[in-house]
């Protein structure tokens, strides 16, 4: 009896438990597809922010987005770690460290409704149901893409991990002179800066940039630091405008340089609205040390570096020789072209007013002679017309000069000075290690010495191995501007072909034949 009576109770614990598993997968049942609404996406427009910066963010089409990256896009919103947290749980409530489309699309709601101060809550997505998601303020996609970029660098701390249209990205600025020169005695240009990475304008001068452009060698003397123009007094108006082309093209590189870019002096000079930015400039930052000393890779930069990447960083130094004396012409002859095309307008332009000379007061009588002919009327009439056709000739050839400036001329100069820079940067570790090493070793000086030396000069190759890879993306920039090159030829031949064609019908109602007899 007891053991039947213990069978029974064995049995009914069972039956109990099986009715409780079964009441719990019926409420589950129930529950899913609520569960799985409160997860989903509400009914409405989804904005072109919102696939943009999922195609920035997940670029492999895998339909999984890291939590890593969505914090780095969530730290830009403002908001408190804590709301951050929320709105991540709220989004992968599965508990994947990974979100979908859907799921980041409904995490930008939440970030949206949070800025506004509203609670992140599953309720509130119905009253956006039918309309265009709200927009969050997270920053422009050329800073998140910065922000990626800084991250995305291959482990191997010897891969520069760019490719060109990364670095062009990174920001672009323009320079400016402003009108007039400013001063009460000494009389100077100053220069309108904008950045589309700090979306800012500031004023600055000419000593300001040579500050920079000092300070820079000082904290980075295995860098690629582009030149500037030098000073000058009294300087004329093409120094002036070859100074304001040098100086746009010396920040762009700086700032498309992924270390210079982020360096302290470098951000102060981009943001800085007081007074005597030069001063300000050197009292800040000329005592820090250089990189070599507050680099992470300083004390392993050794293990990088073999014989092979020094001898082919050795061979780089005469190749960047061969590639300045070859873009030194190409960008003389550039430069001639477009002189040429300056020259040639001012020469339609003085040929089209003398043309219309022809119709003021002592431009000729319209008989000139004892016999009555209506010949030279017709000729200073339709010459007038001629005139107007060759303006529009000066015009288009003014046009094709502006091209040819500011397209390949400035594109040739851009990669000039490039190669400019990797020659300074040569001649740098020339003076400060290669021939202080010498003379170390002729001089067969204590190992601490010549083992300190020895470091940077390891260091030195290290860093030039990723300047090195950062100039091979811009072989690209070459590319493109020889295109370009070729593509404002063709087009600026076509524009005067059709404008010298447009001559030709005036020409045929010359009257070429005076008429039985010669008015003279």
């Amino acid at each position: 009896p007891d053991k039947n009576r213990a069978s029974t109770t064995v049995n009914i614990g069972l039956s109990i438990s099986f009715i409780r598993i079964r009441g719990i997968l019926i409420i589950l049942y129930i529950l899913y597809p609520l569960i799985e609404k409160m997860a989903a996406l509400p009914g409405g427009t989804i904005p072109p922010l919102y696939r943009e910066l999922y195609s920035l963010l997940c670029p492999d089409s895998k339909d999984r987005l890291d939590k890593a990256k969505w914090d780095l896009l969530a730290n830009n919103s403002g908001l408190p770690s804590s709301t951050v947290s929320k709105i991540w749980s709220k989004t992968d409530s599965a508990g994947n460290d990974w979100l979908t489309r859907d799921g980041f699309y409904l995490s930008l709601i939440y970030i949206s409704l949070a800025q506004q101060g509203k609670p992140v809550e599953q309720r509130l997505l119905q009253h956006i149901e039918g309309s265009e998601y709200p927009i969050p303020s997270l920053g422009s996609i050329d800073v998140i893409r910065g922000q990626l970029l800084k991250r995305q660098p291959d482990s191997n701390p010897t891969t520069l991990g760019y490719m060109y249209t990364d670095i062009t990205q990174l920001d672009s600025v323009t320079v400016n002179a402003l009108p007039g020169k400013k001063g009460m005695v000494l009389k100077h240009v100053e220069y309108e800066v904008e950045s589309k990475n700090f979306h800012i304008k500031i004023v600055r001068r000419y000593r300001d940039f040579d500050s920079l452009h000092d300070l820079l060698l000082l904290r980075y003397p295995y860098r690629l630091i582009p030149r500037i123009s030098p000073k000058r007094l009294n300087p004329d108006d093409n120094f002036l405008t070859d100074r304001e082309h040098s100086l746009g093209r010396f920040l762009n590189i700086v700032m498309r340089h992924p270390s210079l870019r982020e360096d302290e002096a470098v951000k102060f000079f981009m943001t800085f609205q007081g007074k005597d930015i030069s001063s300000s400039l050197r009292e800040r930052y000329r005592a820090r040390p250089d990189e070599y000393e507050t680099h992470e890779s300083k004390k392993t930069a050794g293990q990088y570096v073999d014989g092979d990447l020094r001898g082919r960083i050795d061979a780089m130094k005469r190749e960047i020789s061969v590639l300045d004396n070859v873009f030194t012409t190409v960008y003389s002859v550039a430069q001639n072209m477009a002189n040429r095309s300056k020259a040639f307008a001012k020469d339609m332009e003085k040929m089209s007013k003398a043309l219309k000379d022809l119709n003021k007061d002592g431009g000729g009588s319209r008989t000139w002679s004892v016999h009555v002919s209506d010949t030279w009327g017709q000729m200073k009439s339709r010459m007038s017309d001629v005139a107007q056709k060759i303006t529009i000739i000066s015009e288009r050839s003014a046009q094709q000069s502006t091209r040819e400036i500011y397209g390949f001329v400035e594109g040739i100069a851009y990669f000039l000075d490039l190669i400019r820079a990797f020659i300074d940067l040569f001649d740098r570790r020339d003076k400060q290690i290669v021939q202080k090493l010498q003379k170390l070793h002729s001089k067969q000086s204590s190992g601490e010495e010549v083992a300190i030396l020895s470091g940077r000069n390891m260091f030195c190759y290290f860093v030039i191995n990723l300047e090195a890879q950062l100039f091979h993306t811009q072989l690209e920039h070459l590319a493109s501007t020889i295109l370009e090159m070729v593509e404002t030829q063709v087009t600026g031949h076509m524009e005067l072909l059709s404008a010298w064609k447009e001559v030709l019908p005036i020409l045929d109602k010359l009257p070429f034949s005076p008429g039985p007899a010669s008015p003279i």
